[in-house]
């Protein structure tokens, strides 16, 4: 697997799991729920209404946006 999908230009995401959820995606908790978004660039991937998800079900989550990034889900190519 090439180790970046590109999905617009000066955004680029890991193919590798564990760098991909240290360094672009974060998880926000605010007043109307939870939210797991990119840190590279302006896109929400999931909000969810509950503010009391736990680590694991996170975790799942962030898994399962890495997945759909890798598949192309959201568009881009993958790259060297």
């Amino acid at each position: 697997m090439k180790p970046y999908i590109c999905i617009a230009p000066d955004v680029e995401y890991f193919t590798d799991y564990d760098r991909f959820r240290e360094e672009q995606i974060c998880c926000a908790v605010a007043e109307d729920g939870t939210s797991l978004f990119s840190r590279i660039e302006n896109r929400c991937f999931m909000h969810s209404p509950r503010r009391d998800l736990s680590e694991h079900v996170i975790e799942l989550l962030c898994r399962q946006i890495h997945r759909e990034i890798c598949a192309l889900h959201y568009g881009g190519q993958a790259v060297e």
